[in-house]
């Protein structure tokens, strides 16, 4: 899997914070939703070029930030739900609301929750909040290794979810544009294998290190 990671569909930032000059990835289209009262946060996902989808909700609130977006060109389309929680304290509270915002989508087949939700799935008490996200939401948890070490500490903070009828393969991978490691996704559908990754941007500046081309 990780020697197709060169051949991303989608890619998921959070805290892009507001980048001066907009980062081009050849063969992709930037959406980017970024925070206007105060510095920090955001989000974004680059599209592969000919990618038929929409936007179909964009909010950011102050316990959480959230990007929607739906894959037509496939049968069965495919939702993803980007996601930033600023603050691990909020989480609860974020993920609740973020189940009631979610409520509408439940009839639909295939979705796919990603991103930073500060919330360690590797200590007991915050798992549990997750873990009652994922069953309140029908999904499988499927980030369960670290996604950032420090010299005294392993957290897994970078989640993706899922609730889809498709086949699905997630993995982690090392990179140098961020202090959080990289979950890969691949999703196996009828017409054709769809990847993503997901990329925490902790720094503006690192935006500029994407190397994806």
């Amino acid at each position: 899997m990780l020697n197709k990671a060169s051949h991303v569909d989608l890619i998921f930032l959070q805290e892009v914070w507001s980048p001066k000059i907009p980062i081009n990835i050849k063969g992709f289209k930037l959406e980017m939703l970024k925070r206007t009262s105060k510095r920090g946060g955001g989000l974004g996902v680059y599209v592969k070029e000919n990618t038929e989808y929409k936007i179909v909700e964009e909010k950011i609130t102050t316990n959480w930030e959230v990007q929607i977006l739906v894959l037509k060109a496939i049968q069965n389309e495919i939702m993803f739900v980007n996601t930033y929680i600023p603050q691990k304290k909020m989480g609860k509270i974020a993920m609740k609301e973020l189940t009631e915002l979610c409520s509408k989508y439940q009839n639909h087949y295939n979705i796919v929750y990603i991103g930073d939700f500060n919330q360690d799935l590797l200590n007991n008490k915050e798992a549990i909040g997750v873990n009652y996200f994922a069953f309140d939401n029908g999904c499988t948890v499927l980030s369960t290794l670290p996604t950032r070490v420090t010299k005294t500490k392993k957290s897994c903070l970078d989640l993706v979810l899922i609730k889809s009828i498709f086949s699905y393969e997630c993995n982690v991978i090392l990179t140098d544009i961020s202090d959080h490691f990289t979950p890969i996704l691949s999703l196996k559908t009828k017409k054709k294998d769809i990847y993503l990754s997901l990329i925490h941007i902790s720094e503006p500046t690192r935006l500029g290190m994407i190397s994806y081309a």
